[in-house]
């Protein structure tokens, strides 16, 4: 620790080097034991420092002599064990050990007066992973769930924590997998992964209209059209959720609810003036539905049962499009004004942190591992890959002009593109990054938007904001059949599993 001596009146005697040395000496060590002491008393919180103070690494030491004390807090033993440090929200001003879980010899689990716990990182088949001594007592059980990792803790390599575990990950971006998976060393996400697109259960595809107001229903075989219904406003994104379907409605300021069994709107949740709401997501589970306000800069997240909004998180300017990774851990928010990737944590709600995309992020495609999130850039003309539990772009694809709707083959191998001047599909190998095949679009068909692969069929339905057509993209041939009219402009698609009611009221 330095420090700087600023005196203006000081002799001779006071410069020499000697006295200068002894000064800076004590002045460090004075402020490292006041920085010590305030650690142990609590006033210094994880966030703002995750290293040990001097005598909490004593007592570890003790415990593992040889071993070394990493940055983020970590104990690195000299069998080459890790242990990673789970930190009290209150702590306590002792740093004695208290338990060591089950023995001295072959310890797991560490827990401290003071509040801090330290548990054991085990490999099981390819992965990395804490396990809990199944006689752990209750007691210690408490204290450690009541603990969170440090916000700088660097995470081991294909490191994966239980669900059970979930809470203690505070704001680390950590894949998290199912405890009965992880415990047999499979890399497979939890089971509340699902892949939401055309399949054996009965479905629909539900298309919005920027200029004409309306939200469409097709059958999802014949595309045949189902129903419309007029809003009376600007519908943009679109979320299918615990039964019913979810309209961003951006010039009034407003969310609608359509009940496809009862086929009518029947609820509308107000949001604050001039937010602007655009993109929506929802959450495992059905219970949470997120919002992007692109007009206040933040998310809205909505308890969907009854339409009240918990909470806003403030994300970069912006937010459009949002997506919730298949596992359901994250949130992906691309802000178009700002051009940047935002990360947030769906257990608290909280931003984990922003990324730089490129120019205009539009879109985003999130592989079915949750790892890596593809996000097109508009004016870069080029599509940003982002690691989501890193938080940083790993590479970027060049396309062609203004690439706006995306797709990712349920493998993840093969991503689509389609690209809004060129009224073109360009198709990417996902490995090589290469561009493999280059479609363009019919006469009828002009500016594509969104784009949905459904691989039952093998087909990519194309949207169009300027004219009255579906494209319908053949994934065998890579030809396009003939142009489905629908009568208006196209701007979202999603599917969603509703079956079409005996009767359909278009109010």
């Amino acid at each position: 620790m330095s420090s700087r001596i600023k005196n203006h009146d000081a002799n001779a005697a006071l410069c020499q080097p000697a006295y200068v040395l002894k000064f800076a000496l004590v002045h460090s060590v004075t402020i490292l034991l006041l920085t010590t002491l305030l650690y142990a008393a609590g006033l210094f919180s994880s966030s703002q420092a995750t290293r040990l103070p001097e005598d909490l690494t004593k007592s570890i030491l003790q415990q593992f002599p040889g071993a070394h004390v990493r940055l983020d807090g970590s104990i690195e033993t000299s069998d080459g064990d890790l242990f990673l440090p789970v930190v009290p929200i209150n702590a306590r001003a002792s740093n004695r050990i208290e338990v060591v879980w089950p023995d001295s010899r072959q310890a797991q689990v560490v827990v401290l007066a003071s509040g801090w716990c330290y548990l054991k990182v085990i490999r099981k088949g390819g992965l990395k992973s804490i396990a809990l001594p199944t006689e752990l007592p209750e007691k210690i059980l408490h204290r450690l769930m009541a603990g969170r990792f440090p916000p700088d803790l660097v995470v081991p390599e294909r490191f994966v924590l239980p669900l059970s575990l979930k809470s203690i990950a505070g704001d680390c971006a950590i894949e998290l997998g199912d405890d009965a998976m992880v415990s047999q060393g499979d890399f497979r996400q939890p089971s509340e992964v699902t892949y939401s697109g055309p399949g054996s259960a009965p479905g629909a595809f539900f298309l919005t209209s920027l200029s004409t107001g309306r939200v469409t229903w097709l059958d999802d075989r014949t595309l045949a059209k189902i129903a419309e219904f007029p809003t009376e406003g600007t519908p943009c994104h679109l979320a299918c959720l615990g039964g019913k379907l979810y309209v961003a409605d951006q010039a009034k300021d407003r969310i609608l609810v359509l009940d496809p069994g009862k086929g009518r709107f029947t609820a509308q949740i107000h949001m604050p003036r001039r937010s602007a709401p655009t993109g929506l997501a929802g959450a495992p589970g059905g219970r949470l539905l997120y919002a992007a306000e692109s007009g206040a800069g933040r998310i809205a997240v909505i308890e969907a049962a009854s339409g009240k909004t918990l909470l806003h998180t403030k994300v970069p300017p912006g937010p459009g499009a949002i997506k919730v990774t298949p596992n359901g851990h994250f949130l992906v928010v691309v802000s178009t004004t700002s051009g940047k990737v935002s990360i947030l944590s769906t257990m608290n709600q909280r931003l984990l942190g922003s990324v730089a995309a490129g120019a205009h992020p539009t879109d985003v495609a999130i592989t079915g591992d949750s790892k890596l999130a593809y996000v097109s850039n508009r004016r870069s003309n080029s599509v940003s890959i982002i690691h989501i539990s890193r938080r940083e772009q790993v590479a970027t694809i060049t396309t062609g002009n203004s690439p706006t709707g995306l797709a990712l083959s349920r493998d993840d191998r093969v991503l689509y593109v389609a690209n809004a001047r060129d009224n073109t599909i360009t198709v990417y190998n996902t490995d090589t990054r290469e561009k493999t095949a280059q479609i363009d679009l019919p006469l009828d068909v002009d500016f594509p938007s969104a784009i949905f692969l459904c691989e039952r069929d093998k087909k990519l339905l194309v949207s169009s904001e300027a004219s009255g057509f579906l494209g319908l993209l053949n994934l065998g041939s890579l030809k396009f059949e003939e142009p489905v009219r629908i009568g208006h402009s196209s701007h979202d698609i999603i599917w969603a599993p509703f079956a079409s009611p005996p009767a359909v009221k278009t109010n």
